[in-house]
């Protein structure tokens, strides 16, 4: 999110003087939280771009990833329109400090995901390998709206050997803005009432004008009483009767009980572009269906500044804010805090720098001496759109050692160093498909900087959720199989000499021999229950089970 520079007298007065102390943790501060309204983080991997395989994806330097999955055997894909996703996922962990030339790597977490037609997860299983016994598994619901939003999520944790209720959150949606949350509650499972009990809610209450513009958006959180609710925050807009435009946005906030106190005022509002269904309710005006150019900044009331953004592209900003504010001293400072934005090539890398400013000579001139704070972020991207790297950056300081290995692919500018980063390396099978991805973060050490791999995520028995067709490989990657609507199991093994299915007691229904490698048998008239599909070929026996309903 875009970070608030008008916020609370000393919210950012106080934050400013944390960078050097935090900055050599592994987060962003400011600038991540800025930058993430933009950056759009993609590691699930329902949330990827199949395209052609990448061949730009930055390597771990002075490591060596030992492949797990085996090459994925070809299957005929000829729908344009089908979706596939994996229905298993292993994760995988290791000892980042580790300095031996080979990874390691330590299988921590089996998930199966189970999805609707439109590739949404609707079910995941997950069987942690580390945790004791009885307290292995974890299962979530996830149930969607006809936008493919998320209206529940239901969490459940094994105890003693049994999946029980754990959480559960809810959403609401805006009719007009789809992906606007409009409602989040999320309960708690009372096991002795055996049922939920609610723990947290937040109402947005849109009001809109008889053009359909938004007017206001009301704030309520749920109180200690687990009943009423209180009004937390007010976002008024006034619109000009002669352009039908915004033309005043003002903020309101109850923080204290007090009641509703006037915040951040932006009046004499000139418009980028604007659809009136103005839903930010932070200063957000830089991105999206409603931009400001300019505008008048008050606070509580009183004029402080002004707020002017040039946007240079179709995404590319600079905006920069002018304001008086009151320091942690108490004393009043003029600022300038200047937040810009850019799309540095045709694969989507972007660059976004925030530099705060405050004017010591009091000559109300801001120059480069005076500057108090500065930072920057780089992400880029492989050619799917997957996010292979961000990396903050912030000035060096004088008493740092010259760093005589900085392991990155991302060359800092000249006097700033790396101080944060993540790193994914990505696998893609022949269709595009992620089959496995292994994640670096950024070690931070004067000197001796660089990415550490911390997570692999390997993908397989992926499945076309568009038709209801599961067509999967089996774990050794031998056998490829397809349960077709026409009640039919269609199946391909190399080398495959004889096949054959059984019923759970093991009586045999079928057993043929053949000679082809690819077969396809009736099953729609097999009574409903548990069947193995057993194929025996050159290259050893493969087995599957599978239910007929």
């Amino acid at each position: 999110m875009f970070f608030c520079f008008l916020c609370a007298n000393n919210k950012y007065n106080n934050m400013k003087f944390s960078f050097k102390k935090t900055k050599r943790m592994k987060n962003f501060t400011l600038l991540l939280i800025s930058g993430l309204l933009y950056s759009g983080l993609s590691y699930a991997q329902t949330d990827q771009i199949y395209t052609r395989p990448n061949e730009k994806t930055a390597k771990a330097p002075e490591k060596k990833i030992s492949q797990f999955m085996k090459p994925v055997n070809k299957t005929t894909r000829n729908n344009d329109n089908s979706i596939w996703r994996p229905k298993t996922e292993v994760c995988f962990a290791c000892d980042p400090e580790d300095e031996s030339d080979e990874i390691t790597w330590y299988e921590d977490n089996i998930i199966q995901y189970t999805y609707d037609k439109y590739g949404n997860v609707t079910v995941f299983e997950q069987e942690s390998v580390e945790a004791e016994e009885g307290e292995k598994r974890s299962r979530t619901f996830i149930k969607y709206n006809d936008n493919q939003k998320v209206i529940e999520r239901i969490e459940q944790h094994e105890t003693d050997g049994i999946l029980v209720n754990h959480q559960k959150t809810e959403f609401d949606y805006d009719n007009i803005v789809t992906d606007f949350v409009t409602r989040r509650a999320t309960y708690n499972w009372d096991e002795v009432k055996n049922e939920w009990v609610k723990n947290y809610e937040h109402k947005k209450l849109i009001t809109r004008d008889s053009n359909n513009n938004i007017t206001q958006i009301l704030v309520k959180l749920l109180n200690y009483d687990g009943e009423s609710y209180i009004d937390r925050e007010r976002t008024d807009i006034i619109y000009d009767e002669v352009t039908g435009k915004a033309k005043t946005w003002i903020n309101s906030t109850n923080d204290y009980g007090d009641g509703m106190q006037e915040g951040i005022k932006y009046d004499n509002i000139v418009w980028e572009n604007t659809n009136g269904q103005i839903i930010e309710t932070n200063e957000q005006f830089v991105t999206g269906n409603n931009r400001i150019k300019e505008a008048k900044v008050f606070k509580g009331g009183k004029e402080v500044g002004t707020y002017k953004t040039v946007f240079t592209g179709k995404e590319d900003f600079e905006c920069t804010i002018n304001v008086t504010q009151t320091n942690s001293d108490s004393e009043e400072e003029y600022v300038s805090n200047v937040h810009t934005y850019k799309i540095l090539n045709e694969n989507g890398d972007q660059r976004e720098e925030l530099i705060y400013k405050v004017d010591a000579n009091g000559d109300g001139v801001f120059t480069n001496d005076e500057i108090v704070e500065q930072q920057y972020l780089i992400w880029k991207y492989d050619d799917k759109g997957n996010q292979i790297i961000s990396a903050g950056f912030f000035p060096m300081e004088e008493e740092e050692p010259v760093a005589t290995f900085t392991a990155s692919p991302v060359t800092p500018d000249p006097g700033w160093e790396q101080t944060d980063g993540e790193m994914t390396e990505y696998t893609y099978n022949e269709y595009g498909e992620i089959v496995s991805r292994v994640v670096y973060m950024w070690f931070y050490e004067p000197g001796a900087s660089q990415y550490l791999p911390m997570e692999k995520y390997v993908s397989s028995e992926f499945l076309d959720v568009s038709t209801g067709m599961k067509t999967t490989q089996s774990k050794n990657g031998k056998l490829t199989y397809v349960f077709n609507k026409d009640g039919e199991v269609e199946f391909r093994m190399e080398g495959m000499n004889s096949y054959a299915i059984c019923n759970i007691n093991g009586n045999v229904i079928v057993n043929t021999k053949t000679k082809n490698d690819t077969e396809t048998v009736s099953i729609a008239d097999l009574p409903a229950g548990l069947y193995i599909l057993k194929i025996i070929g050159t290259k050893g026996t493969e087995n599957v089970k599978f239910m007929k309903r």
